[in-house]
């Protein structure tokens, strides 16, 4: 008679904790949900900045090669290694003559070298092949309005003013 005592009472604490389990579940409505203060809505989607690091508009794709010796250019120039980055440069150019990029990198390495007149040259030969590319002919014109500037050619660096302006179309007050 223990033993069924022992048995009914734990099927009875088996039974409630069935019956509480279950029962619980069957009252729980949206009262308790908690609604958010505010809509979300759909994520808006981004617009991407443009970076000084992007490729070019209007340009044809270039070389994996070319972009990597352009990159470690950066790079080498970056750390102080001027003549490394134009050497690295060449071998661009090489592989790709045509590419206005490679141009204007050279340009930017002289430049930051003192050689105005070579800076000058090759943003001039960069925007000759840049056709349709405004970000690399502004970046060639700025190039060649500092060189300018800096060798004291008054006329070559306001016509650079010039044609900045005419790309921006408002003259910028900041070069």
């Amino acid at each position: 008679m223990v033993l069924n005592l022992a048995k009914i009472g734990i099927l009875r604490t088996v039974v409630l904790l069935v019956f509480v389990s279950m029962g619980g579940c069957t009252f729980l409505d949206n009262r308790y949900e908690v609604e958010p203060e505010y809509d979300l809505g759909k994520p808006k989607k981004l617009r991407a900045l443009p970076s000084i690091f992007a490729p070019p508009e209007n340009t044809a794709k270039t070389n994996p090669a070319v972009e990597s010796l352009i990159q470690t250019a950066r790079e080498q120039a970056h750390l102080g290694k001027l003549s490394l980055g134009l050497a690295t440069l060449e071998r661009a150019l090489a592989i790709e003559p045509d590419n206005a990029r490679i141009w204007t990198e050279m340009a930017r390495i002289h430049f930051n070298q003192g050689e105005w007149m070579q800076t000058i040259e090759l943003a001039r030969r960069s925007n000759q092949l840049a056709k349709a590319s405004t970000s690399i002919k502004k970046e060639n014109w700025v190039l060649i309005h500092r060189a300018a500037q800096r060798q004291g050619d008054q006329l070559l660096s306001d016509e650079a003013m010039k044609a900045l302006s005419e790309l921006n179309r408002v003259r910028p007050s900041f070069y």
